[in-house]
């Protein structure tokens, strides 16, 4: 249970939205937790924190057994309990007029019914942290700094990292991984994507950010997701032999060329050796969510094999 728990961020499976629970007793799991030294060194504070989480770590009933709306009976850690679906839609119609991203967003309904989008960002002495708009009758304020004490943790240590940066196009990858991390603009993310897609055949391969949507019951906020990873040099000659060959080998799938984008952007191919994965879930094949925008179609897109 405790392995599953690390490798999925928590107790609901990293694809698969459903929910496991320990194959024990609350009082066999309670005794485990009891013989840790932990325990023992900070007994009152465990034993708050167990009164807190125990009913959700064994209830398996909805709305607890997967992730999903509360109203079509789920969970969801992007949303408060008394928000459902019809609302993420409304605030998303908003968004989308404002010209913001849910992507590194959650959202939070107040009793007089107005919102909250509460935006991961580090907390910056004179920017502003709250701005309130009226939208079609309701109130909805943006708020800065989500997950400030992680993210500025996150920002120290891309500022020093820019000291080992081994070319211009990593350098300014990190500066824009910084800005974003700062700001909360998605659109500074996107740059750096741009730039990790330019960085062809690093050694070393990393990529940090709110990327994957998979545990977002609306499929538009991201999970936090950063790896690190050496490059398996031998295999990724392989796979870029491959690509070499793609123009002739694609005519031959089993499919109609109308699947098949009508200029084939050649990419780098890269067989990974996982150093960490900091994820619910580690994918076999990662790719770039700048890939394909409009904005960076011309540099073709990076694909990634991760091994474990």
């Amino acid at each position: 249970y405790l392995a599953a728990f690390y490798q999925n961020c928590g107790n609901y499976k990293g694809f698969g939205d459903t929910k496991f629970v320990p194959d024990l007793t609350p009082e066999q799991f309670w005794g485990f937790i009891q013989l840790t030294s932990f325990y023992q060194q900070n007994k009152s504070l465990v034993e708050g924190i167990w009164d807190l989480v125990k009913k959700e770590v064994f209830e398996y009933k909805n709305p607890y057994y997967q992730i999903g709306f509360k109203d079509q009976e789920g969970s969801s850690g992007y949303y408060s309990s008394n928000i459902p679906k019809s609302d993420v839609e409304f605030v998303q119609t908003f968004l989308e007029a404002q010209g913001l991203s849910p992507l590194n967003t959650r959202l939070l309904k107040n009793e007089d019914g107005s919102y909250i989008v509460r935006v991961a960002s580090t907390l910056l002495p004179g920017a502003p942290q709250i701005k309130t708009h009226e939208f079609e009758g309701k109130k909805i304020t943006i708020e800065y700094g989500d997950f400030y004490p992680f993210l500025t943790q996150v920002v120290s240590n891309m500022e020093q990292a820019l000291d080992f940066c081994a070319n211009d196009t990593q350098r300014n990858m990190v500066q824009d991984y910084i800005r974003h991390f700062k700001f909360g603009n998605m659109e500074d993310h996107k740059s750096s994507q741009r730039q990790w897609i330019k960085d062809v055949g690093p050694s070393i391969e990393t990529n940090i950010g709110f990327i994957e949507t998979y545990l977002d019951p609306s499929k538009t906020r991201a999970e936090w997701e950063g790896f690190v990873a050496c490059v398996d040099k031998v295999q990724s000659k392989k796979l870029n032999d491959l690509v070499n060959n793609a123009e002739v080998l694609i005519p031959k799938l089993p499919w109609d060329k109308a699947f098949e984008k009508d200029k084939f952007n050649r990419p780098d191919f890269t067989s990974l050796e996982i150093i960490t994965f900091a994820s619910s879930g580690t994918c076999l094949l990662y790719t770039s969510d700048a890939a394909d925008d409009l904005l960076c179609v011309d540099l073709g897109g990076r694909r990634i094999i991760k091994k474990k």
